[in-house]
């Protein structure tokens, strides 16, 4: 019965601090959010700074799930190239649907990068099912 209480105790509180230890190291590869730092957080004159961090990574509207993807970037870009009867002139169309061509390849890119990591990165399995903006929720 010991043992049992012992292996209970690990499985609950052992596991998931194993994650949230192995998670906080890889932070810096895996987060699409400035690296929190505990040290800083807990004390010294930077704690506010980091506070505001770690707010940002839980509470911003990327951690939300809003804003643009790469996906509404590309239909915004179909739209407006489509879209003959704005009262825009054609080189400022041309130059928003160049704008929105950069912002189309940043997210490309970055979702390349996200699914790289969900192949060859130690932690894969425990994040490469969740977006980016959520890969700590395991």
């Amino acid at each position: 019965q010991i043992y049992a209480c012992l292996m209970f105790a690990v499985y609950v509180v052992g596991i998931p601090a194993l994650y949230l230890l192995l998670f906080y190291r890889a932070q810096r590869e895996l987060s699409i959010f400035p690296e929190v730092s505990l040290s800083k957080l807990t004390g010294g004159e930077h704690k506010h700074a980091e506070f505001h961090k770690l707010k940002a990574f839980y509470f911003s509207d990327v951690a939300l799930g809003r804003g643009p993807s790469a996906k509404v970037v590309a239909m915004l870009k179909e739209k407006l190239l489509k879209d003959t009867a704005s009262p825009t002139s054609p080189s400022a169309r041309r130059a928003e649907a160049d704008a929105l061509t950069t912002l189309e390849g940043i997210y490309k890119a970055e979702s390349a990068r996200w699914e790289e990591l969900g192949r060859t990165h130690q932690l894969s399995f425990l994040f490469s099912a969740y977006s980016p903006r959520v890969y700590w929720f395991e």
